[in-house]
């Protein structure tokens, strides 16, 4: 007969499989469909729950938003021409005035600075989301985003980034130029306010724009990854690290193609 052997610890390491299992540790599992590990134990997925069911529309994109000091938890649905957000089982209308024109192709995409959640379409000038008593109501709807440059009409990509936000592929007003290689960011910018300008002509400021020719790709997505800025274009990977006045960043293609 067998011997039995004691495993302690079967969900400490969790699931690999890029490794031939004879060279597992113990408590490393080689394959698995349908669960999960938790608190060091191996337990099945408990299925599929319909959560989306009663949002008004179609979202295009999710988000969420917690309050830092309580349980207070929101979900976002950004949708072609509104902005819901799910409170107390019930989601409710907090769509800007005039309401997004969302053309149901350009995707959106958000980011938080502090507590301050932006958001962007690809179409109109970025939202937010205004914060009362330092945060956001749900009976206060989204507003376009204070300090904005009336000179650009949209971003296709934002993100913030330590102190700073970071606006990727604009189109300018001045010239009717869509400048999709181009990257902007702000002033340096507080928890619960947005960027109080963008002017990169004021010698006091912290605002500046860099154009990305290393190849023809427009910016795509901007996304933080540690102490880097993420650029991210159809043909390349360009990395932005903070280095201080006067040029606040540097530049580095990490992928050609």
């Amino acid at each position: 007969m067998g011997e039995l052997i004691p495993l302690e610890g079967v969900g400490s390491k969790g699931l690999i499989t890029d490794i031939p299992p004879w060279q597992l540790e113990m408590g490393t599992w080689s394959d698995g469909n349908n669960i999960r590990f938790d608190d060091v134990s191996v337990k099945k997925m408990p299925g599929y729950e319909e959560v989306m069911e009663t949002v008004p529309e179609p979202p295009l994109h999710l988000d969420t938003y917690q309050l830092f000091d309580s349980q207070v938890y929101y979900w976002l649905a950004f949708c072609k021409n509104n902005i819901y957000v799910y409170s107390g089982n019930t989601w409710l209308d907090i769509t800007p005035d005039p309401a997004p024109n969302g053309d149901g192709v350009r995707q959106w995409q958000t980011t938080k600075l502090g507590a301050v959640i932006v958001a962007t379409n690809g179409v109109d000038a970025p939202y937010w989301w205004p914060l009362v008593n330092g945060i956001p109501s749900t009976s206060v709807p989204f507003a376009k985003l204070e300090h904005w440059p009336d000179d650009w009409e949209n971003a296709q990509t934002i993100a913030g980034f330590k102190s700073f936000l970071f606006a990727g592929s604009l189109y300018d007003n001045t010239t009717n130029i869509q400048m999709n290689r181009l990257i902007a960011w702000s002033d340096m910018s507080n928890q619960y306010t947005p960027p109080e300008s963008w002017d990169i002509l004021d010698p006091d400021g912290d605002a500046g724009t860099y154009e990305l020719l290393d190849s023809e790709g427009p910016v795509v997505h901007l996304q933080q990854l540690r102490e880097a800025m993420m650029v991210y274009k159809t043909d390349s990977v360009v990395t932005a690290n903070f280095i201080g006045a006067p040029f606040m960043f540097g530049f580095q293609v990490l992928s050609p193609d």
